[in-house]
């Protein structure tokens, strides 16, 4: 069962809770760790710094919560651009198959006509 609220535009909070039987994990931003590139009006210099994203973990029957700290060194496209640009002789990239690529654009395709959105 899941719960997603979602919207563009308005003041929803960026965050992500995932309740399981043996705990909950939170992330607070999600999409980090983008944020200086989010906002920039230029190119950022190599040496930017990134904000690290937390996660929190409690888990079932434990009083107190695990913080875990999830390092970046650059904006979260790269990741995924280099990713793609390691594996496109194989075709396929491991960490998300071409097919599932396809069908999130269908989606916001989809979704981008129901609304009227057009590209001219």
């Amino acid at each position: 069962m899941a719960e997603i609220a979602a919207g563009v535009g308005c003041n929803i909070p960026a965050s992500a809770v995932i309740y399981g039987s043996d705990g909950i994990l939170s992330v607070q931003n999600p999409w980090l760790p983008s944020t200086p590139s989010r906002t920039a009006k230029r190119a950022l210099p190599l040496d930017t710094k990134f904000p690290s994203s937390y996660l929190t973990l409690q888990k079932q029957g434990e009083s107190s919560a695990t913080e875990i700290e999830v390092e970046a060194d650059r904006d979260l496209f790269s990741y995924e651009a280099d990713m793609v640009g390691e594996h496109i002789e194989a075709r396929q990239a491991p960490a998300m198959p071409w097919n599932d690529s396809l069908g999130n654009m269908t989606l916001l395709d989809a979704w981008l006509a129901e609304v009227g959105v057009v590209y001219e």
